[in-house]
């Protein structure tokens, strides 16, 4: 016969497996390997499909909660922005980034909400998703009143350009 300690113990560490992740609030995640699915959207609900992260998993996204930022010409780069649901303080959000003309593709593309400099902003690597890149952008808490959209182009040859966009109110 088990002790109460030793049923605890197992009791504890089956809720941690079931209510561990992968650290994302409101996502239902599942990571197993390439080619697993799993969907959400910033309100939780199914939404439009697209790739994450080169391929490894499949992402949903409510597209009615899609909002387009419109393009900018960012060098000799094209880029159009667009994120889903509102950009709340401290919080993550989804962005999807497309960009088109340059001289070939971007060695690397960066994202950030706030200010130009970057102050109080974390920037984030956009993963390839097929011809556009996706990125999760974590939004600073406080949200500077100005804040926009900053998209950063590293170019192959090493030099980094940098675009903005509205929010979107």
């Amino acid at each position: 016969m088990r002790s109460t300690r030793e049923l605890f113990l197992a009791c504890a560490a089956a809720a941690g497996l079931a209510l561990g992740g992968c650290g994302e609030a409101a996502d239902d995640h599942d990571h197993g390997g390439a080619g697993e699915s799993h969907e959400h959207g910033p309100d939780g609900t199914e939404g439009e499909a697209h790739e994450e992260a080169g391929g490894d998993h499949a992402h949903e996204h409510d597209a009615a909660g899609k909002r387009d930022l419109g393009s900018a010409t960012v060098g000799a780069y094209t880029v159009r922005a667009a994120h889903y649901g509102a950009i709340t303080p401290g919080e993550e959000s989804d962005v999807d980034i497309s960009v088109a003309g340059g001289e070939g593709a971007p060695a690397a593309v960066r994202a950030w909400i706030g200010l130009e400099d970057g102050s109080g902003s974390m920037k984030a690597k956009a993963e390839p998703e097929g011809a556009n890149f996706h990125a999760h952008v974590e939004a600073p808490d406080p949200l500077p009143q100005d804040a926009r959209l900053w998209v950063e182009i590293e170019t192959a040859g090493g030099e980094t350009l940098a675009g903005s966009f509205g929010l979107g109110g």
